[in-house]
């Protein structure tokens, strides 16, 4: 019998005899084959659609972004981040070889090689990114870039990037290589608005494209990849990494040799364009400084932030053209530089910023970006410290000596002294704050801890890193204006500290909010404390050394000079606004002219307040509540205590004083009996005198006193205190008496250290008698209580 096979014979024979599994995946193979072959020829068609279709603007007639715009608090237009005058397009024929080699190193090493696009380094940079898990390599060519630009709507997904690439084959075809480099040069993106290479050359180092150099020309081509991340000024790193992958691709595509690569690699930067490049006319350092602020703000999804966007800043015009004026004015003839910088206390708005007299002469923004000694002002956050501790500074009594010895562990000991170079004998935390005298406040920071004052400012808005030395109370760390006035408008804003910002939110030019600022705020101090420090510098200016400043509405601040009179400062407040002011050489040499905070800051500060806060409501600032405080004298030391001594000790270093002031030994009885009738618990710095005296009252000194009297008795110098109860207004320096006549209400403060822990020396006093309009800040008598009876 013959059998019959059925099998089907061929293809579909062989199919049919393999396992089910095989048959399976050989008909996957075959559907995605026919797939494939289908997407291709759909692809081809669409390809040709596309390639047939293009039409590439050349450069000229490229339609550019328009400039990003900045408005100010009331809604008006204040400037743009355009250099019109920059945008123009340059031959290829007229540009040195290695400005365009540069570029090509940079963007396209292989750009004479390859046709609109390049497959070979498109599978790279495939397999780069789908290695990396994100996108970490780029492909297109300069053609690809070109077209990028050219059309607008191109995107970054797969439909968009395969629409870029036949239209870069197209104009391959249509347009030889060299004349597509040049219309890319013309037109591609360098970041501060710069768009093509003319303009690039201008703006960062202020000539032609013409005169561009090697390593010029290496920069500029580096930043192409992303203008705002490799800006030189913003990122001089990153600027100089970029830079040297420039030149070692102009060694390899043989536009330079290996020596001449090997010189500019891994040196210095270019030295950069050093005048403004977009004319902010007196808006120039607020408007500057939101310039680059705003690439921080809006992120890095914002390819040149100095294109297509509206800035929304906190900017008053009106007040930074007072500012200005203020400024300029007072400073005439004088040849020392001013900064201001004011604020909205409850908001941290600033309002105005003026880092210098003339932004074209120099763009150094010292209200932003200065390091300087804020001398006596910073000893309000040592006052603001006392009393966040619980102490009351009417209360608070500490001795004045003229000098006061500092002991610095693991450094050299240091001296401060008195301004007037006298002592007051014993005067309040008030009073010495009021008259900005030195040795108390070194001892109560000493009491109270350098490292809790220091932290204290931080929270307060100070961001500046302090040392922690009992000479910081007397300014010598180095602070900016902007944080200073900051931190006292943390006072003004009755202990809430409010960041300070200048951009409310920024747009795409259709309206399109990118960011948007959200007010950054924090209770740092109890209300109570605010109260109690701004009440005392309500005093600075009504009576002490800051009455040049006084406004005819509640106002408060305080007063500030270094050593040498480099710096003087000037930074107070009203409920509503917060200023500060500082004057002084941008190299931190003395002013010749000893000018004080107590003379032309603080007549600066009152004549801009005066008109700036004119259509504000008056307001009060919030009545001080001492009922919990007690006084630092009744209370133990705080840990750590500088030296405690046996109890004994007070009476064997007490025992000088009777024989140091034998003209007012009786007055003193008189008057310690009188303290103990008062308060028993006060009688600190008398008490041994009291027990070789006939006290009518019989009390023994109990042990408070006794231990207050053995940390501040044995440091005071008594014997000019009975020389100076007979006439302290006349114990400060010869010219008082001729100042005081011309003085526009200064009064000298009190700021003399010389610290030899490090460079820290603070500072002479605020107000010195020959600044014009100044008088002796420390121009106080005291009484035999140590006391201060002068308050003229």
């Amino acid at each position: 019998m013959t059998s019959t096979d059925h099998r089907p014979r061929g293809l579909r024979g062989r199919i049919a005899a393999r396992p089910p599994w095989q048959r399976a995946l050989l008909l996957v193979v075959l559907i995605a084959t026919v797939v494939a072959l289908l997407a291709a020829v759909v692809a081809g068609v669409a390809y040709a659609r596309i390639y047939s279709a293009a039409s590439i603007p050349a450069a000229d007639e490229l339609e550019l972004a328009e400039p990003t715009v900045m408005i100010d608090q009331h809604g008006e237009q204040v400037a743009t981040l355009e250099p019109a005058e920059l945008r123009r397009n340059v031959d290829i024929d007229e540009l040195p070889d290695h400005v365009p080699a540069a570029v090509l190193a940079a963007e396209d090493r292989r750009f004479y090689d390859h046709g609109g696009f390049s497959a070979r380094d498109i599978l790279r940079a495939a397999v780069t990114n789908i290695t990396a898990g994100g996108i970490e390599q780029g492909a297109s060519t300069i053609h690809q870039q070109y077209v990028a630009m050219a059309l607008a709507d191109i995107g970054d997904g797969y439909v968009d990037k395969f629409r870029e690439a036949a239209t870069a084959d197209r104009l391959d075809d249509e347009v030889d290589h060299d004349t597509v480099l040049e219309m890319y040069l013309n037109s591609v993106p360098f970041g501060r608005t710069a768009q093509g290479i003319e303009a690039a050359a201008r703006t960062y180092f202020d000539v032609p494209a013409t005169e561009l150099d090697v390593e010029q020309a290496a920069l500029l081509a580096g930043m192409i990849a992303a203008p705002t991340a490799f800006d030189p000024e913003r990122n001089p790193e990153g600027a100089a990494n970029r830079r040297d992958f420039a030149l070692e691709g102009m060694v390899e595509i043989e536009a330079i040799d290996r020596g001449e690569a090997d010189e500019l690699v891994g040196s210095e930067l270019p030295e950069l364009r050093d005048r403004p490049l977009v004319d902010f006319g007196e808006d120039a350092f607020f408007l500057e400084t939101v310039r680059n602020q705003v690439p921080d703000l809006v992120g890095d999804e914002i390819a040149d932030p100095s294109l297509g966007l509206v800035v929304h800043t906190t900017l008053d015009p009106q007040a930074q053209q007072l500012a200005t004026e203020q400024l300029r004015s007072h400073l005439d003839g004088y040849p020392y530089q001013g900064a201001l910088a004011t604020l909205e206390s409850r908001t941290g708005a600033v309002a105005a910023l003026v880092g210098g007299l003339d932004y074209e002469e120099s763009q150094y923004n010292v209200a932003f970006s200065g390091d300087r000694q804020p001398g006596s002002a910073f000893k309000t956050f040592t006052l603001a410290e006392l009393v966040n501790q619980g102490y009351d500074p009417d209360t608070t009594r500490i001795e004045a000596p003229e000098e006061y010895d500092i002991e610095v562990e693991g450094g050299e000991d240091t001296t401060v002294g008195n301004y007037t170079n006298r002592g007051y004998g014993e005067v309040s935390a008030r009073e010495a704050t009021q008259d900005s005298i030195n040795t108390p406040f070194v001892q109560l920071i000493e009491e109270l801890g350098p490292d809790r004052v220091a932290q204290l400012a931080t929270h307060m808005g100070v961001e500046s890193e302090l040392h922690e030395y009992p000479s910081l109370t007397l300014g010598t760390a180095e602070v900016m204006p902007l944080e200073l006035t900051v931190a006292y408008a943390t006072l003004a804003a009755e202990g809430t500290r409010h960041s300070p910002y200048m951009v409310e939110r920024v747009e795409h030019q259709d309206g399109e909010v990118v960011y948007e600022h959200e007010g950054e705020s924090e209770e740092v101090l109890d209300p109570v404390v605010a109260h109690v420090v701004t009440d005392v510098l309500v005093d600075v200016v009504e009576q002490g050394t800051g009455v040049a400043a006084n406004l005819p509405r509640p106002n408060a601040g305080k007063t500030g000079t270094t050593d040498d009179y480099a710096d003087a400062w000037f930074v107070g407040y009203t409920p509503q606004r917060t200023t500060g002011v500082w004057v002084g050489h941008l190299d931190n040499s003395p002013m010749e002219d000893r000018i004080s905070g107590g003379s032309l800051p603080a007549q600066i500060w009152g004549s801009f307040m005066t008109e700036y806060v004119e259509g504000d409501e008056v307001e009060d600032f919030p009545a001080p509540d001492t009922s919990e405080l007690t006084s630092l004298d009744e209370l133990e030391r705080p840990e750590p205590d500088p030296e405690p001594e046996p109890e004994p000790e007070p009476e064997t270093s007490a025992e000088p004083d009777p024989e140091a002031r034998e003209e007012d030994e009786d007055e003193d009885e008189d008057e310690d009996d009188e303290d103990d009738d008062e308060d028993e618990d006060e009688d600190e710095a008398d008490d041994d005198e009291d027990e070789d005296e006939d006290d009518d009252e019989d009390e023994e000194p109990d042990e408070d006193d006794e231990h207050d009297d053995e940390e501040e008795s044995p440091e005071v110098p008594d014997e000019d205190d009975g020389e100076d109860d007979a006439g302290d207004e006349d114990d400060t320096t010869e010219d008082d008496g001729e100042d005081d006549a011309d003085a526009e209400g200064a009064s000298d403060e009190d700021d003399t250290t010389e610290d030899d822990t490090g460079g820290e020396e603070d500072t002479g006093g605020d107000d010195d008698p020959d600044a014009e309009g100044a008088s002796d800040e420390d121009d106080t008598t005291e009484d035999d209580t140590g006391g201060e009876d002068d308050e003229a």
